[in-house]
């Protein structure tokens, strides 16, 4: 169950990365 939850959170973070890189590319250009 552990590394489950780990899983959720790591992949959260990542979905949560990859929002904030394109809403900062947005405001670039």
């Amino acid at each position: 169950m552990g590394i489950s939850r780990f899983t959720v959170k790591n992949q959260l973070a990542k979905a949560l990365r990859r929002l904030n890189s394109a809403v900062r590319l947005k405001l670039s250009s």
